[in-house]
């Protein structure tokens, strides 16, 4: 009986996780000619529709968002112009899998 719960609010939060990033890719699309003019060439970390942190280098801003805590929802776009745009998540899958362990601050 436990496993049916478990695999039903794993479902759940699946479901919630991904909502949250169609919402911030959605986010991404309405504001990128202002993020063009703000922040062209540079990796952002988006969550509930707002900037979280700005960087050059994809590697430090993922490790600085990760380091944060929970970060399921984060997307990551390098801010220009190019077609489709370039959008970064990490893997449903692996998501829930990091941990002190794996090098992550808790």
């Amino acid at each position: 009986m436990t496993t049916i719960i478990g695999k039903a609010k794993k479902a759940k939060i699946v479901s919630e996780v991904e909502s949250q990033r169609k919402r911030n890719r959605e986010w991404v699309f309405v504001n990128k000619d202002d993020l063009l003019g703000n922040f062209s060439s540079k990796w952002i970390a988006v969550d509930n529709e707002a900037i979280q942190l700005v960087d050059n280098d994809l590697f430090a801003l993922y490790r600085n968002i990760r380091n944060r805590g929970q970060a399921d929802s984060v997307i990551y776009f390098f801010v220009n112009n190019f077609e489709p745009p370039l959008i970064l998540e990490t893997s449903l899958e692996l998501e829930y899998e990091w941990n002190t362990s794996a090098g992550w601050i808790t």
